[in-house]
């Protein structure tokens, strides 16, 4: 459920991987909280289609292929559907929503976003698994030229208990198996009885450590690096 009314003027951003794609209908936004079949889903095999509207997308989204789908709806009823895979921006639908499929029930004040699984009109229309990464939502349509990185994940930085200092900071987005260049103590951390000792994925230093100038290839979601002490 969304907080903000943006229910006939939004963008819905998901990067995932379906194992199955097709054959047949697979679910990807439900927008009448499993009351009708209307909806974005992969058809034919792993081309997205908003249903019922007849146009189909021309890109193929194998099983367990990492994507970024970007869908908005404008005030005016315009829905356009993008996808990007590896790294290339593809529009593949753009249709005249002014009967309002593509706007959201409302449950309890908030327009509802259900994403993938089956409505109760159909049955088996949703993958039988996969994996999420991220899931983003903005309050109008974002343009073309936003919607390649959009997606993209950030990489941010944590003191973990340092008492003065400042984290350096990362201002730049990356796709999967981007290279990362991983920050030294720039801002001069410190904590009291302790040496800085590099970066870590996880707070308590039993994730991937990271010594400063070494390189990450950046996975498909954000991550926080936390200082080791």
């Amino acid at each position: 459920d969304v907080n903000s009314d943006i229910s006939n003027n939004y963008s819905i951003g998901v990067r995932f991987a379906f194992t199955q794609t097709g054959p047949g209908w697979r679910k990807i936004i439900d927008y009448k909280n499993l009351g009708a079949d209307t909806g974005f889903y992969f058809y034919s095999g792993g081309y997205v289609r908003f249903y019922n509207h007849p146009n189909e997308g021309t890109t193929l989204v194998s099983n367990e292929q990492i994507v970024d789908i970007v869908a908005t709806r404008s005030s005016e009823g315009t829905f356009i559907a993008y996808i990007v895979v590896d790294g290339i921006l593809h529009k593949e639908i753009e249709v005249d929503d002014s009967l309002g499929q593509a706007i959201p029930s409302v449950v309890d004040g908030r327009p509802r976003f259900g994403f993938f699984h089956d409505d109760n009109a159909t049955s088996s229309e949703a993958t039988n698994g996969g994996k999420v990464y991220s899931v983003k939502i903005w309050n109008g349509p974002i343009s073309e030229e936003d919607v390649e990185e959009a997606m993209n994940a950030t990489i941010s930085y944590n003191g973990n208990g340092h008492l003065s200092g400042v984290v350096p900071v990362d201002n730049s987005t990356y796709a999967p198996d981007d290279p990362v260049s991983i920050a030294g103590n720039t801002g001069n951390l410190t904590r009291t009885g302790y040496a800085f000792g590099g970066w870590n994925t996880m707070a308590d230093g039993t994730g991937i450590q990271y010594l400063p100038g070494s390189v990450m290839l950046m996975p498909a979601s954000s991550v926080v690096l936390y200082a080791t002490w």
